[in-house]
């Protein structure tokens, strides 16, 4: 068991602490000194580097849990110092030293320490019902522990949340989308690979008569290596959508938490109810365009690559320059008739909801008579 007295950071360190996990500059606040774990001065620091503390309380029941999902972050333990807890990994969490080494300790290693003075009230117990030591004896005192005083606080654990401060890229590498971007661009060049090796097989064989069953067996294996790759990239596509879709429902949720009450009221119901709609429809044309705007990148490379084999390739590669420009052009013309269409699409759903809501006020308003005249 790692002695977790010798890493851990004394309470007049602890704005390194925030600094280190946070990868900031570190806090000049001879505050923290004095007012260690104290609502106050963490509010002030998180507040101070653009970063979000959120204070977990942790009970017997999820002691080890807590650890392992809130993370990064510190947590005092029993002896007053603090415990720099960077990531967990496979029950193992990494703990960063005062001295800037890394430990990796096992997550009930901490629980044990956490849960020290529960068990030592309950010593003569446990003592009794499951002996002094064994592996198999501390699981069963640690599971008694947790009938008896399951939701008993022990201790808080304070998370640093650093996505409202990371850019859209940092927050999808954190969801691991790097590796599966990587991987679905590879299974995609796969299958654009086995596609012209496919056609370039059958088609020598066409122009040179020798398409016999050997050529035919080659294409045939070609083709049928594109089903899994293709299953594969789909399935590689649609963890990548759901990455992208979390990501931008958060930055958007984070977003309008940070509103301020003045803007609120200066736009109007009307005018968010307008933003959240278009907001969906920026996401899911993000999410579809995106990766079928990468697939046309890929496809263009390979397009380009046969071209510069043709014989005619300069006067080939030439149109095919000018398409592209064209193409280009188009689709800035496009975006730009978009960004119209999506303005007028927002004043007419403020308009609409306006509308709805001064027929609703004036209904209620108008006389018995009125309303009687309209039934009718």
């Amino acid at each position: 068991m790692t002695d977790l007295n010798s890493i851990s950071w004394p309470a007049d360190r602890l704005a390194e602490v925030v600094a280190l996990l946070s990868n900031t500059e570190v806090i000049d606040d001879t505050r923290a000194s004095d007012e260690a774990l104290s609502e106050q001065w963490i509010a002030w620091a998180a507040e101070r580097v653009g970063i979000s503390i959120e204070a977990v309380d942790i009970t017997v029941s999820d002691v080890q849990d807590a650890i392992a999902s809130y993370l990064p972050g510190f947590i005092e333990i029993p002896s007053g110092g603090f415990l720099a807890l960077e990531s967990f990994r496979k029950h193992h969490v990494t703990v960063v030293s005062p001295d800037g080494r890394r430990h990796s300790v096992h997550a009930s290693d901490i629980a044990e320490v956490l849960l020290a003075d529960v068990e030592a009230e309950h010593a003569e117990v446990l003592a009794g019902l499951f002996g002094e030591s064994g592996r198999s004896a501390s699981k069963a005192r640690r599971s008694f522990i947790r009938e008896v005083a399951g939701q008993r606080k022990i201790g808080r654990l304070y998370a640093i949340d650093l996505r409202e401060s990371e850019p859209l890229p940092r927050r999808l590498r954190d969801f691991g989308s790097s590796g599966r971007l990587f991987r679905l661009i590879v299974a995609y060049l796969g299958i654009q690979t086995a596609w012209i090796g496919s056609w370039i097989i059958i088609g020598a064989g066409a122009l040179l008569g020798t398409i016999d069953s050997g050529r035919l067996l080659g294409w045939a294996l070609l083709l049928l290596s594109m089903a899994p790759l293709r299953g594969y990239a789909t399935w590689l596509e649609g963890k990548l959508a759901i990455d992208i879709g979390l990501a931008l429902k958060g930055r958007l949720m984070q977003g309008a938490l940070k509103l301020d009450t003045q803007t609120i009221q200066g736009q109007g119901v009307s005018r968010l109810m307008g933003q959240v709609i278009e907001s969906d429809t920026v996401e899911r044309s993000l999410v579809r365009g995106g990766v079928a705007s990468l697939f046309a990148v890929i496809e263009l490379i390979a397009a380009v690559i046969i071209l510069a084999f043709s014989t005619n390739a300069i006067l080939v590669l030439g149109l095919a320059g000018v398409l592209l420009g064209g193409f280009v052009f188009w689709s800035y013309t496009l975006i730009r008739r978009q960004t119209g269409l999506v303005d007028s699409r927002m004043t007419l759903t403020g308009s609409l909801i306006e509308t709805m809501i001064g027929y609703r006020t004036r209904s209620v308003q108008a006389p018995d008579s009125d309303a009687t005249q309209r039934e009718a």
